[in-house]
């Protein structure tokens, strides 16, 4: 068994900038297979979870540029969680979502795009709802059963279920994935700002 040690600043971005990297390649695969392919879901949600790895290595950083302990073991803990990754990043988007319900109107005013994409408070008020009951659902393990019924023949309710053609499983779009690289890019620049 390998002991996972501590890790400093420069390289959680190095880190960061691996797992974006990985989450663009497993992105792009996903979009060439065809987004209604079971191999595509899987991959898309192994890139998401890439993602997730990514926000939790610049909370660290954030968290080690402040000059603070961590807790290694529940670090390494964390960042090989499952459930973690995939909830990780959509709490990020989450705490994004209840800034903007809490500004949403001098948000507004300084970004005329926005109203265009967010027509009001309320919608931004269902994102928050839909967030909240998908990171309840990830945690359940919902989205674990459906990674893997996208790759693997299982056996339920006695008849053999094997992976078939698949629609796009909520947030796990590979626009959506793109959109979430560009905010941890964003992240990764502002850490470095920071750290300066």
């Amino acid at each position: 068994m390998v002991i996972k040690r501590e890790i400093n600043f420069t390289e959680c971005i190095e880190g960061i900038d691996c797992c974006i990297k990985n989450a663009k390649r497993l992105t792009e695969e996903a979009n060439i297979i065809g987004n209604k392919s079971p191999t595509s879901t899987f991959l898309l949600i192994i890139a998401f979870e890439e993602l997730g790895k990514a926000h939790l290595l610049g909370q660290i950083a954030s968290i080690i540029s402040e000059g603070k302990s961590i807790n290694w073991e529940k670090f390494w803990s964390m960042f090989t969680s499952h459930k973690f990754k995939q909830t990780g990043l959509l709490e990020m988007i989450l705490t994004g979502q209840e800034l903007l319900l809490g500004h949403y109107q001098e948000v507004k005013r300084n970004d005329s795009n926005l109203g265009k994409i967010i027509k009001s408070k309320n919608c931004v008020h269902k994102n928050i709802v839909y967030l909240h009951r998908l990171i309840e659902k990830i945690k359940s393990g919902n989205y674990e059963k459906i990674k893997w019924k996208n790759l693997y023949v299982d056996r339920l309710d006695n008849k053999w279920f094997v992976p078939k053609r698949t629609k796009a499983v909520g947030f796990i779009d590979g626009r959506n994935i793109y959109t979430y690289i560009t905010d941890l890019e964003t992240m990764r620049k502002s850490l470095l700002e920071k750290f300066k």
